[in-house]
């Protein structure tokens, strides 16, 4: 539902509200990097969010919010004339551009297949993934992610053992030439230290954010691939061969590409993570 927004939110006629006034009504959204996403959790105390396919957005009109100070006196007046939901101020006392905002105007209508993820608390994360696994419906349309994929990519990597999408049953470990190494089962891995935190980000933060990128972009890239090929499938197999189309089978077979790089990442880090507690690991073992 669109919020009357923008640089003229106060100052219509005392008879009439903000909420009256449909030039000013809109969506918001943020377009902002993997980092940056935190700082929007903490400025709204919530985790929970709904990322939509950029081409959805795009094709809706999409537009990025004006800041009158930036502008010529030329573009303030076009702005004005124009897309006066999209026009705000910025001020020592009130700045928001680190929000990296864009709105849609009025009210955005969706359905499911719009919807490229959810991102929800880790706390509700498990909860959540079974009532979408036991939910045939649910289970169609929307894929769900942990924040710790943003907030904490050491809380993801154990986070994400709870998805049936994304599970495993056992780590293979320290892989040779010969498939020898260690069978691991995530639950051998005890809880971590304080100070085996502190040195598995040292040692392994590069891929441990990494690992968190690959997750987004396994889910996304997923769910966008599915959505052509149900529009493809609706079409009769005799125009698979136009020119306008891409090659369907390399799509399908390129579907779970990302998923290589997913997993071996998280081979990886749980090997360097063995190497920090592998004393702790082995202690009970009759070796």
């Amino acid at each position: 539902m669109g919020n009357p927004k923008s640089f003229f939110v106060n100052k219509g006629k005392p008879s009439v509200s903000p909420s009256q006034i449909s030039d000013i009504r809109s969506v918001s959204f943020t377009l902002c990097s993997y980092q940056h996403l935190p700082t929007h959790f903490d400025a709204r105390s919530s985790q929970y969010g709904i990322c939509f396919f950029h081409d959805f957005l795009q094709d809706k009109g999409i537009r990025k919010v004006q800041y009158l100070n930036d502008k010529s006196q030329e573009d303030i007046e076009r702005i004005v004339f124009s897309s006066p939901y999209l026009i705000e101020m910025y001020n020592s006392k009130y700045d928001m551009r680190w929000e990296s905002e864009w709105r849609l105007k009025g009210d955005v209508v969706f359905d499911p297949y719009d919807i490229a993820f959810l991102i929800v608390p880790d706390a509700e994360y498990k909860r959540l993934v079974d009532l979408f696994n036991n939910d045939v419906v649910l289970s169609e349309y929307t894929y769900l992610l942990p924040a710790s994929i943003y907030s904490s990519p050491v809380d993801h990597l154990f986070e994400i053992q709870n998805s049936d999408i994304l599970a495993f049953d056992q780590l293979p470990l320290f892989r040779g030439e010969y498939g020898d190494g260690l069978l691991l089962d995530t639950d051998e891995f005890p809880e971590l230290l304080p100070e085996e935190r502190v040195t598995f980000w040292e040692e392994a933060g590069v891929y441990l954010s990494a690992l968190a990128k690959a997750t987004i972009h396994q889910c996304y890239e997923h769910r966008f691939s599915s959505r052509f090929l149900r529009f493809i499938e609706q079409l009769d197999h005799a125009s698979w061969g136009m020119t306008c189309l891409p090659d369907v089978n390399r799509i399908r077979r390129n579907l779970d590409e990302p998923w290589h790089s997913w997993n071996h990442l998280t081979v990886h880090c749980y090997e360097v993570l063995f190497k920090i507690q592998q004393k702790r690991i082995t202690a009970n073992w009759d070796l």
